[in-house]
């Protein structure tokens, strides 16, 4: 089993021994089942993240009718047999005594999202090639052929979107930076996923760029995710308040005093120079008490990023913080 703390930088890592627990645990004849989940790197991350969230977990493939449906409702004509509250245990025994196909499923999904999703914002894109494969299920199912008699053979899913798809569907984890980017093969477990038989049906919102981004985004936060139909009165009214904001505040402020710069301990005026479009650069400032490393940010008008530079590098000579690490023996 892998041992990652959440998180994928560790998955396939390997651990030098059992810990003392888990070797009490084996003296004493208990059976190790498996991993639960915790909050990535124990919240080391980030403060901000919120209990339940780690990126393996999150990553996980979504059935859609564990997700989509919980308020929803929609029955299919015959035996009035409820996809809702179905398992995908039901939806098989369902497939095998013709009381549903997978292309009446995917069609019931896709005719609910539109009708959901506006409140949840729960799927960023449906994938065009969804009734296609449902008909393809159709086939082998009838020809006796399934790929998986009680698993995922004809059952829609729900990726997030940061697991690749060599497809029509756009990868894009959340961000508009990625749309119509070219992937050069499905990723691992979408491979499985075809490989079984299950139904790609769309993209799943997530935390732009999985909250690298910024640690401060809000959980389930992204661009693709929260599009609007296009800037109205609201919107234009809130960008010429940050434009006075800027020009009376910041701006006004730096031309006023003369000042080459702003400086603030960490990235804390990173929003503050976004808004405006101003520039900003971070340099190492020291370690705190437990000897993690914090920056400095230096910040100006547009066009002072020579200055910028300047500053900030003569602050590395001054402080000399930025040294190579070293290892004790």
């Amino acid at each position: 089993m892998n041992t990652t703390i959440e998180s994928y930088a560790l998955l396939g890592s390997e651990v030098a021994r059992d810990a003392s627990v888990v070797e009490r645990l084996r003296n004493a004849g208990a059976v190790i089942l498996g991993k639960a989940s915790v909050f990535e790197w124990y919240h080391f991350r980030s403060s901000g993240i919120r209990d339940d969230w780690s990126a393996r977990r999150i990553q996980a493939v979504l059935l859609l009718f564990l997700v989509l449906l919980l308020s929803g409702s929609g029955t299919t004509p015959s035996n009035a047999f409820s996809i809702k509250e179905a398992s995908v245990r039901d939806l098989q025994t369902a497939f095998r005594t013709n009381q549903l196909n997978s292309r009446k499923l995917v069609k019931f999904y896709i005719e609910e999202i539109p009708k959901l999703n506006p409140v949840v914002r729960g799927v960023i894109e449906v994938n065009p090639d969804a009734l296609y494969q449902a008909n393809l299920a159709d086939k082998e199912r009838k020809a006796k052929a399934p790929r998986s008699l009680y698993g995922l053979h004809g059952i829609p899913v729900l990726l997030e979107d940061n697991i690749a798809t060599k497809d029509r569907l756009n990868t894009t984890a959340g961000s508009f930076a990625l749309l119509k980017s070219i992937v050069p093969r499905d990723a691992g477990v979408v491979t499985k996923l075809r490989k079984v038989g299950a139904i790609i049906l769309g993209k799943a919102s997530l935390s732009e760029w999985a909250n690298f981004r910024s640690i401060n985004a809000p959980d389930g936060w992204s661009a693709r995710a929260e599009a609007t139909n296009g800037i109205g009165d609201t919107e234009k009214a809130a960008l010429l308040n940050l434009a006075k904001l800027t020009r009376d505040g910041f701006e006004k402020t730096m031309r006023y005093k003369q000042l080459d710069a702003v400086v603030t301990p960490g990235s804390a005026a990173a929003p503050v120079l976004a808004i405006g479009g101003f520039p900003g650069i971070t340099v190492p400032a020291g370690f705190d008490d437990n000897r993690v490393p914090f920056g400095i940010t230096f910040g100006g008008l547009k066009g002072s990023e020579p200055k910028l530079i300047e500053i900030a590098y003569g602050f590395e000579q001054a402080t000399q913080i930025r040294k190579p690490p070293s290892f004790k023996p």
